[in-house]
């Protein structure tokens, strides 16, 4: 059974850091679909530029993945730390040292959006860089 890391933030302070040539913010989230941990490949402009800044800034990120309220706790634990593996593990594949990485679930803990409509649990559908 994979071992669920939790961790709370009593605050989590984003900047909108963007670079030349760059249409998304180096802050953007990663959003899944329903029960899922698959990353779709739109994202794959946004992970290769948050990749290059990792490489080159030798900077630590913390990887946070969440879940919508749908399910029972522990299993939205499992699959936002699911979420958060397969964002580090793409990472490390473009080259990111795996020591400046740190994976984290906080399932439905945190929401983006703390709405129970549909366009509420595809915003908490996701994983966070944190820098």
């Amino acid at each position: 059974m994979n071992k669920i890391i939790l961790s709370h933030i009593a605050a989590i302070c984003f900047s909108s850091v963007t670079f030349a040539n760059e249409v998304e913010p180096i802050n953007s989230n990663v959003y899944f679909n329903t029960d899922s941990s698959i990353i779709q490949s739109k994202w794959s402009d946004l992970l290769q530029s948050h990749a290059n800044y990792i490489i080159n800034t030798n900077q630590r990120v913390l990887i946070a993945g969440f879940a919508d309220e749908t399910g029972e706790r522990h299993y939205n634990e499992w699959l936002g730390l699911r979420r958060a593996e397969q964002i580090c593990s793409a990472l490390y594949n473009k080259g990111v040292d795996k020591e400046l990485v740190t994976c984290v679930s906080y399932g439905e803990n945190h929401p983006s959006d703390p709405g129970s409509n549909s366009e509420a649990l595809t915003r908490n559908r996701r994983v966070q860089f944190i820098y």
